[in-house]
């Protein structure tokens, strides 16, 4: 009896742990190196280029950033990221890069927001994809540990209604763009059609 009691108390407690780490963004695994890479948001680092995967500095962002940050640019392009995340969704952030380059001069500016603190992965594909720019991260301090909760609660400050990968907000921190998809058409129009 006794043991049929603890071989459940074990398996309650194992569910909650693992609930609580499949849910969680990573924060509590850091290693003391890696928070001190992970910095406040700063808004005068959004045009500064970063040389080398070394100097990787993420930054934490929260949805009134955004909004800050939209007043700046006629349009502001939020790609909320899963970095542990491999469909065609999630990995062509060079294509991305390269579509904000070619619209940089008509006011586009691309947010790459890491859902969760996965600081390995996102080594990783800033050397493979010679990134230079800064990524961020979805304020654990702001938003807590709960990557769902935390997530949902970042698309409502930027005054979104529904939980997606893609944003676009234009100078006065509108919604114009929601999708989990987006195409470079999608862009085009968007930005001809001010």
């Amino acid at each position: 009896m006794k043991k049929n009691i603890l071989l459940a108390v074990i398996i309650v407690f194992l569910t909650l742990v693992s609930c609580v780490s499949i849910n969680g963004n990573k924060y509590t695994y850091l290693s003391q190196s890696e928070i001190t890479s992970i910095k406040k948001f700063n808004i005068s680092n959004i045009n500064k280029p970063i040389k080398h995967s070394e100097q990787l500095f993420i930054e934490e962002i929260t949805g009134d950033d955004i909004k800050q940050v939209s007043n700046n640019s006629a349009f502001t392009w939020v790609f909320l990221w899963s970095p542990w995340c491999k469909d065609g969704t999630c990995l062509p952030i060079k294509q991305y890069v390269d579509i904000e380059k070619k619209y940089r001069e008509k006011g586009l500016k691309l947010y790459i927001i890491a859902r969760s603190y996965d600081i390995k992965t996102i080594k990783m594909v800033m050397e493979n994809y010679s990134f230079d720019r800064f990524v961020y991260v979805i304020s654990d301090i702001h938003y807590g540990h709960n990557m769902t909760k935390s997530t949902k609660s970042f698309v409502k400050d930027i005054n979104a209604n529904e939980l997606n990968s893609f944003y676009i907000l234009n100078n006065k921190g509108n919604i114009v763009y929601s999708g989990n998809e987006i195409t470079e058409t999608e862009i085009t129009k968007i930005i001809e059609n001010k």
